[in-house]
Order: C-alpha cells, then structure tokens, then sequence
C-alpha cells in the first residue's frame, strides 16, 4: 500500500486554506488510512478487494468509533483509490470493487450514532444518549 503514501504527499498539497495551512481534512485522511496500514501495509493495491475493505472497518468499528465516523473515514479510503486511479496507480476494478462494499446503516447495526472524541481523535469516548426519567447509573 505504498501507493497511500504518494496520495497522502499529493493531498498535503490539496488540503490547505487561503493562508497556506493544511486544513483539517488532511489529518482525517491520516487517521482514516491508519487501520488500513496497520493491517495491510505489505499488500499490493491489486490484492485489495472488498472483503479486505470490511476487514479495515471491522477494526475501526472494534475501535470504537461511531457509524458515521466509521463511514466517513471508510469513504475517505475509497476516495484514495480513487485518486489512484485517476493518477494510473490503482487498477479500475480494484476501486470499482471497493464501491460495492455498503457503509454501516443508521439503527441497523448497533452502533453509536453520536460520539464525543476526547484529545486524541483515534481513542473515541462513545456518548450514551440518556431517556427521560434516566439517572447516572444507566451510564
């Protein structure tokens, strides 16, 4: 997955305001492709298929990150072989492939919808939203 690392130099480029600084979005990408280095750094892009895509968002579900969180950044991963193929990095069929893989759906999953990230944006606190009538022992 070297490839990434090309992406990842082409974004720092990308990413940035009016003033010259890299936004936001720039450190979202990098928090994103971190599970998928973690778990497939020695594996050719032509190797990576769907079910290796539901490998990395089953770690960044095991994390604890939120659907939408998890989402996001699952999509965040689909945009770089998306740009690898429009720069001839990545074959077509390995990202047209990727697009098949459904993201986590809303009250269908049993996960949390809502999160409140502490400092450190890889280590999520999960937010329970209370009911009526609820006390601090159903946290």
């Amino acid at each position: 997955m070297r490839r990434t690392f090309r992406f990842f130099c082409s974004a720092q480029g990308d990413y940035r305001d009016a003033d010259g600084n890299t936004t936001s979005e720039l450190k979202e990408y990098r928090y994103s492709l971190r599970p998928l280095r973690e778990l497939y750094a020695e594996l050719s892009v032509e190797e990576f298929g769907p079910l290796k895509l539901k490998a990395v968002r089953q770690k960044t579900i095991d994390t604890g990150w939120s659907r939408k969180l998890v989402n996001g950044r699952i999509g965040r991963i689909r945009r770089v072989f998306k740009w690898g193929v429009e720069n001839e990095l990545v074959p077509v069929a390995v990202h047209q492939a990727l697009t098949a893989v459904a993201g986590l759906q809303r009250n269908r999953t049993g996960y949390a919808d809502k999160l409140e990230l502490s400092s450190d944006p890889t280590k999520p606190v999960i937010v329970k939203i209370l009911g009526d009538g609820a006390s601090m022992d159903d946290l």
